[in-house]
């Protein structure tokens, strides 16, 4: 093993404030001689492994005696915030751990250990457990087990990152009391191995390109399988009479608006959007809350929108009696000679807006 600085006397200090002498470089050299670890820690994150990845491997055994800072009334209680937290803080160490590895080598070797036993996982439910201790047992028996005490979690920034304190105990007596104080800790845990195992192994799972491509097409079109509510089918009297095409525009554009407090309704001329508008002004009349035009769309002395005029009036009827209406304007307008008139939003583009989504 690499020699240790000193710190005076016969204490030994793993602080991580040395550069070369960290947590981690601690257990690396001790990989070299022991056959077991047996550690406590409050937190446990894949990326202590992995920083050890090559060298846990010559251990016969590791046995990793975990808690959080959960706070219940009963075991179970206990047990169930445990599982849950510790099970989403390794999956997020597991995410992060994507950022820099991204097929996650290393992993996979542990996934074998969990299965083989090499590794095992307990949580004590009992109380909040939050205790930190590295008890390591050398192949020979002359040199005797040897325990780190102090405030490192399982973790890389507790092995390498943050200023700790852990005090290293030699005395065959104090060892064999630590372990002795770890053996019935241990035995009054829950094995959570098959949880962490879970855990890990999703996110090694190999796909095939076909579930891959199945899930893109997933993600890109979840958002447009939105169908009818029981309200539209029962109680609306416009939605019965879109066409497909126009309910699924509806559903598109409450989705949007509901989610980001306005939406664009950009059709091309004669595909609806006025049944549209009306399908949604129903639903927000209905089951609320309302509708409103957006202020930049009103005149200053009117509470009409801008360019009313040449709005029509809402066709109530039918879409033949729609298509009607738009023939004789149409026709109207081009005795008249109109100009153009200028609009806020291109013609063929409706706005929609809300105060308020629920």
């Amino acid at each position: 093993m690499t020699e240790a600085p000193q710190s005076g006397g016969e204490l030994f200090i793993v602080d991580n404030s040395d550069e070369n002498w960290k947590g981690l470089k601690y257990l690396q050299d001790w990989t070299e001689i022991a056959s077991a670890f047996d550690i406590a820690t409050g937190y446990f994150e894949i990326g202590a492994l992995l920083a050890l990845d090559g060298q846990w491997q010559k251990l016969d055994k590791i046995r990793i005696l975990m808690g959080n800072e959960v706070s219940a009334r009963t075991r179970q209680a206990i047990l169930d915030g445990l599982k849950k937290d510790i099970t989403v803080r390794l999956n997020d160490s597991i995410e992060a751990e994507k950022e820099k590895n991204d097929f996650l080598t290393g992993v996979a070797a542990i996934v074998q250990a969990l299965r083989d036993g090499k590794i095992e996982c307990r949580a004590y439910a009992k109380k909040k457990f939050h205790a930190k201790a590295y008890i390591t047992h050398p192949r020979v028996a002359v040199i005797g087990s040897v325990a780190l005490v102090g405030s490192s979690n399982f973790t890389l920034p507790g092995l390498t990152q943050n200023i700790e304190l852990n005090i290293q105990v030699k005395a065959a007596g104090d060892v064999r009391q630590l372990q002795d104080w770890y053996e019935q800790h241990w035995q009054e845990a829950e094995n959570i191995t098959p949880d962490i195992l879970a855990v890990v192994e999703h996110h090694i799972r190999e796909y095939m390109p076909f579930d891959v491509y199945a899930k893109a097409l997933d993600e890109l079109f979840r958002r447009h399988e939105l169908t009818a509510s029981e309200w539209e089918k029962e109680q609306s009297k416009i939605h019965a009479i879109l066409d497909q095409y126009q309910k699924d525009g509806y559903a598109s554009l409450y989705h949007i608006a509901k989610n980001y407090n306005g939406a664009f309704l950009c059709d091309g001329v004669g595909l609806g959007k006025t049944f549209i508008g009306l399908m949604l002004i129903e639903r927000l009349v209905m089951t609320g809350p309302l509708t409103r035009t957006p202020s930049k769309m009103m005149s200053p002395s009117s509470t009409r929108p801008k360019n009313s005029a040449s709005m029509p009036p809402p066709p109530f009827t039918s879409r033949k009696s729609s298509n009607s209406a738009r023939s004789t304007r149409a026709s109207r307008g081009a005795s008249s000679g109109s100009t153009s008139r200028k609009s806020v939003c291109p013609s063929s583009c409706s706005a929609v807006s809300s105060a308020t989504w629920s």
